[in-house]
């Protein structure tokens, strides 16, 4: 996961200390310097706190913002969705951590008729629970393809990541 996506589920609060420190090497690996990072990036053993302090003072060091909990929420979903799309993360699983970690935390309250629907999310999310009425292999296949023809046209209709 690149860091914009890692500061993105930062301000989601869905990172571990270890995704963190992770990011810091990733980031240091791709030429980007800051004190903090390099910090970051050999701590072992902290409390989850004291990573993200790291991580806020990193970014600090680095002037790159902490995008606002809208911008974090898009920014996590064309990470998930995409990934379905292109075939990086699995149907069932891309949907479930997008129900879990964003619709149910973040978009439940904003929804109108449909769980998701603010973010263009109901028809991916009504084939999503559609797994729980099914056993048969190839009804399962069905709607992992439909799924996948669904975050297609998510992506054409919000855009890649």
């Amino acid at each position: 996961m690149d860091l914009k996506k890692t500061i993105a589920r930062y301000k989601l609060n869905l990172v571990t200390g270890e995704e963190l420190r992770a990011a810091a090497d990733q980031a240091l690996e791709e030429g980007l310097f800051a004190p903090a990072l390099s910090d970051l990036a050999f701590a072992a053993g902290l409390y989850l706190e004291e990573y993200r302090s790291m991580f806020e003072k990193a970014l600090t060091e680095l002037k790159i913002p902490i995008p606002s909990e809208e911008e974090a929420v898009w920014c996590v979903l064309k990470y998930y969705v995409n990934g379905v799309a292109d075939g990086r993360i699995q149907p069932r699983e891309g949907m479930r951590r997008i129900t879990v970690e964003i619709v149910n935390v973040y978009l439940y309250r904003k929804s109108k008729e449909h769980l998701g629907d603010s973010h263009g999310l109901g028809k991916l999310i009504g084939a999503y629970y559609s797994y729980d009425d099914v056993e048969k292999q190839d009804e399962i296949m069905a709607i992992d393809l439909e799924i996948i023809q669904s975050a297609k046209d998510w992506i054409n209709t919000y855009g890649r990541s």
